[in-house]
């Protein structure tokens, strides 16, 4: 069961290809396309993608042109020019850096599989697809001291769930993604073959506590604990500095009819907070309360990286493609994006100029092009001067998610509050003109919680797009169950 503020339509996921960033790996600012294809092979090389890497090396002239082309050279831009420098040999070591080749790789995948027009490129479909297996089984292998420690925690938790009377009751997963997500997976998996009656409960949750900024935190969290009445609810989640867990277990606290197993995943910089021991005092009070051992129920995670700094603090957390969804804060990743890109045409107008008739060649024959050119360029510059701002004002104030049911009214919703802003007549053929070329064009959004506060769009991925989260899953159950015989 899942409670998402909406669901994501198939035609926006045109943007939202790449997984999200944990890190970025190589330093190549105003790579062409020869130099990034050679920096892949490096990279591919360096992992042991051999097969891949050797297809790239062959049959260079026959993938160049669909390299330089988007979305792979959006998807190659991405993973290459915003980025830090890191020797290749530290990469294949670091969980965080393994992860961000896997989400080029696993992007790069399901374009080419998902890509009909090309049959010179559908020959790497296989290798990638075989590159990320290897490439998951080195991950695993990189973070296996996290997910022994997982894997014992939840055989804690299973351990706990056969002490409680659940005669009657199932034990509820309360899962939020993405930080949760496959702890929950794996969970409901171990219990399952254990015979429990178990079943996860999904919650898309924003950080909102005030009304004023639309629907809480809290009135999303009373839909699952008024549905699981009578029923044992497992909360097993991150714990870094505490704020957001203890935040949550306060709620799930103070409402009554159910039973709670709340479970934490610390780090080992945790304890440093100033708020440590109140917050581990609370949670052994709502233990106790429950008739459980708190001290048992929290469970302390070594650093997932040695040498590259990530904000990543476990190798599950941040990447929604490894958990299984597609999450975002939908306006302002919208506006991001289209403030991101439209900049982008503001400051190199010839890469402008060398796009309009690429996106719009089913639309305007060439003499209406080259009257549309500086008509564009002029919106461009006007949008970025001026209109930017008052935009970026206006969807903050105005965009309120209680008031939206679905993604389609959201969308129009969007370019309602665009149009009551001043000198939209001006700035609408930039945005047109940006919406038309990114909607062709598989790109990561720029900032999925650019206006923080307000609700993410989570969505189950299926089908291919789910390839990833299959594969991670497995070799980690693989790794769990090994530790454990």
């Amino acid at each position: 069961m899942h409670y998402f503020s909406c669901p994501l339509s198939a035609a926006t996921q045109a943007v939202l290809t790449l997984g999200a960033r944990i890190i970025f790996i190589f330093r190549s600012q105003n790579m062409d396309t020869n130099e990034q294809i050679d920096a892949l092979i490096k990279v591919l090389q360096a992992f042991d993608a051999v097969k891949l890497s050797k297809l790239l090396i062959e049959f260079r002239g026959d993938i160049m042109e669909s390299f330089e082309s988007p979305p792979l050279k959006i998807l190659l831009d991405d993973f290459f020019i915003k980025s830090q420098e890191v020797p290749l040999s530290q990469l294949t070591e670091e969980p965080s850096c393994i992860l961000q080749i896997i989400a080029l790789v696993n992007s790069l995948h399901y374009y080419i599989k998902n890509e009909n027009n090309n049959t010179r490129i559908e020959f790497f479909e296989y290798p990638l697809r075989d590159s990320l297996g290897s490439l998951v089984i080195k991950l695993v292998s990189a973070a296996k001291n996290q997910i022994n420690v997982l894997g014992n925690a939840i055989n804690q938790i299973v351990e706990t769930t056969q002490k409680i009377d659940s005669k009657g009751k199932s034990f509820v997963i309360l899962e939020a993604p993405l930080g949760n997500s496959i702890p929950c997976m794996i969970l409901l998996h171990q219990l399952q073959e254990k015979g429990v009656n178990a079943k996860i409960v999904s919650v898309s949750l924003n950080r909102n506590d005030s009304k004023s900024h639309g629907i809480t935190r809290n009135e999303i969290l009373k839909k699952i604990t008024e549905n699981n009445k009578d029923n044992i609810i497992i909360y097993f989640d991150e714990w870094v500095s505490g704020d957001n867990f203890n935040r949550l277990l306060t709620y799930l606290s103070k409402e009554k009819g159910f039973q709670l197993i709340p479970c934490a995943a610390l780090t080992e910089e945790s304890h440093n907070d100033e708020k440590y021991e109140k917050y581990v005092l609370f949670h052994d009070k709502i233990c106790k309360k429950h008739e459980l051992n708190g001290q048992e129920l929290r469970f302390v995670f070594p650093k997932l990286n040695k040498i590259v700094t990530s904000i990543q603090k476990f190798v599950w957390a941040e990447n929604d493609r490894l958990a299984g969804y597609r999450k975002l804060e939908l306006a302002g990743s919208i506006y991001s994006t289209i403030q991101y890109t439209i900049e982008d045409f503001y400051y190199d107008e010839d890469k402008l100029k060398r796009l309009i008739p690429v996106v719009m060649k089913n639309d305007m024959k060439n003499e209406m092009i080259q009257t549309f050119t500086p008509i564009l360029i002029e919106s461009v510059k006007f949008y970025i001067e001026h209109f930017d701002s008052l935009l970026k004002d206006k969807i903050n104030a105005d965009f309120n998610p209680k008031t939206i049911s679905n993604l389609e009214e959201e969308g129009k919703y969007l370019i309602l509050l665009a149009q009551q802003v001043e000198g939209f007549d001006i700035a609408k053929n930039a945005i047109a003109f940006c919406i038309k070329y990114l909607h062709s064009n598989n790109i990561n959004p720029y900032n999925r919680y650019y206006f923080q506060g307000k609700v993410p769009i989570c969505e189950k991925l299926s089908g291919d797009e789910l390839l990833l989260n299959a594969i991670f899953l497995k070799e980690t159950l693989k790794l769990i169950n090994e530790q454990s015989t």
